[in-house]
């Protein structure tokens, strides 16, 4: 960028690129040990950055009638504030150009002052403005690991205050040792090359937004010319698209985009992406039983899982978002659900549809505590009275006592003589079932597995004489 300190030229990447010319393909990995050169996906759209190096005197009308239609000037550099940044921030859009703000970032200072100084001169974007630029080309001693703080903190205050994700500014060659991260690629790149016609990007990026291929040095750029209104010294840049793409891209913060496409017993399952940051991860809010703001349980979910459906669909893969559906909607009730995008930069969280699920309540389990009959503790429960071959001398083989009187037998056909003279009559207990039954020689066990489950009582009597 314009000011004491810039990207060194990069001219001999110029043999490289026309050696090797490719686009970088949605699957192409933006390794730490690899870099891409990307080049242009079509037709480019023509701006500028400036700053006080430049002067106070632009003729932004002269510069619009040139043919570029946007343009980026300083806020300041670290904690410095531009003198030349409001007259600029109002003139460039005064002449009908799409403008934009950068701030020279200086990471051995306070992170969230330099914030706070973007934030107080450009305020809430708008229609027709840039994400503010944040330009990282200097490291002024600081490690890597604290470089990452500090543009953390800087993005993340300067993405809230504006409304609009930031675009970073820098090159391979600076950010790959200085920053070493590839977790920045949701962020819109303004990559810096002077000299080849196609770029190669920073580790973590597989695309980049705007180029600026040339700060006026004919010794970069050969042919290179001056820019009406402004002169010889001044960035050169191209935005990736067209001039529709760029006011689209402008006229950013876009909502998320999204859908609700199932809604069932096993999950709540869609998909959402920020059309302005492609890569990124949202959230996604869904309300089961009424809308946002209706006092509906509502639970979060982060839209990240890969689906292989939406890599041709949205040009992404990773945006599948799903939730297991909650027990307590299993009651056989109809049940719809609110899905809604959350705009990182705090935008509008759209509604991506609603759906109607119904899942049946649980069959419920037996009661524990309520015995079954043939369960009875005393009731077929001696391994002895249903195995032992001599369990019809015992006293009592499976009763259980009674609190009334036991019935008589009525008469002699009713019994049967055992081997041992006695007479043994087989009879139900009480409320366990309704067969009755008799034997003569058979023994216990035998009438027992004649019975199955039911209960029963004994009793002896000597035989008749007869």
């Amino acid at each position: 960028m314009n000011g004491p300190r810039r990207l060194a030229p990069l001219v001999a990447l110029t043999v490289a690129a026309s050696l090797d010319l490719r686009c970088a393909r949605d699957d192409d990995p933006a390794s730490a040990s690899e870099a891409i050169v990307v080049c242009a996906r079509g037709p480019t759209v023509e701006g500028v950055d400036v700053s006080e190096w430049q002067g106070g005197a632009i003729d932004w009308g002269a510069v619009h009638a040139s043919g570029r239609e946007f343009a980026i000037t300083r806020v300041g550099d670290g904690l410095y504030r531009d003198p030349t940044f409001a007259r600029n921030w109002e003139s460039i859009r005064a002449a009908g150009m799409i403008r934009g703000a950068y701030q020279f970032f200086r990471a051995n200072r306070d992170a969230m002052a330099e914030a706070n100084i973007v934030c107080e001169a450009v305020g809430r974007l708008g229609p027709g403005d840039l994400p503010a630029m944040l330009d990282v080309e200097a490291d002024n001693g600081v490690a890597p690991a604290g470089m990452r703080a500090a543009i953390d903190v800087w993005l993340q205050r300067v993405g809230e205050c504006t409304g609009k994700r930031p675009m970073i500014y820098s090159a391979g060659w600076f950010w790959n040792p200085h920053v070493a991260s590839d977790a920045y690629g949701a962020y819109p790149l303004v990559v810096a090359a002077y000299g080849p016609r196609c770029p190669d990007l920073p580790i973590g990026w597989r695309d980049w937004a705007m180029f600026q291929y040339s700060d006026g040095d004919v010794r970069n750029t050969p042919g290179v010319g001056a820019v009406p209104g402004i002169g010889q010294s001044c960035d050169r840049d191209r935005f990736n698209g067209t001039l529709d793409e760029l006011r689209r891209f402008a006229n950013s913060n876009r909502p998320p985009v999204g859908y609700l496409d199932h809604a069932g017993c096993d999950a709540l399952a869609g998909w959402s992406m920020d059309p302005d940051a492609p890569d990124a991860v949202i959230d996604v809010h869904l309300y089961v039983g009424g809308p946002a703001g209706s006092g509906a349980p509502g639970f979060a979910v982060h839209a990240g899982n890969r689906r292989d459906d939406l890599c041709v669909a949205i040009g992404s893969c990773n945006h599948g978002y799903s939730l297991a559906t909650p027990p307590r909607f299993f009651d056989g009730a109809d049940h719809t659900v609110f899905a809604y995008g959350i705009d990182a930069m705090g935008g509008d969280n759209p509604l991506l549809g609603t759906a109607t699920f119904r899942c049946a309540a649980p069959v419920p389990m037996p009661d524990a505590s309520v015995p079954d009959a043939v369960s009875e503790p005393d009731a077929m429960s001696e391994p002895d009275a249903m195995s032992a071959p001599d369990a019809v001398s015992e006293p009592d083989v499976v009763s259980v006592p009674d609190a009334g009187s036991e019935p008589d037998v009525a008469n002699e056909e009713d019994a049967g003589i055992g081997a041992d003279g006695e007479v043994a009559l087989y009879e139900p207990l009480r409320g366990t079932c309704s067969c009755r039954a008799q034997t003569t020689h058979g023994g216990a066990s035998a009438m027992l597995a004649l019975l199955g489950s039911c209960a029963l009582r004994r009793r002896r009597r000597r035989a008749l004489t007869r």
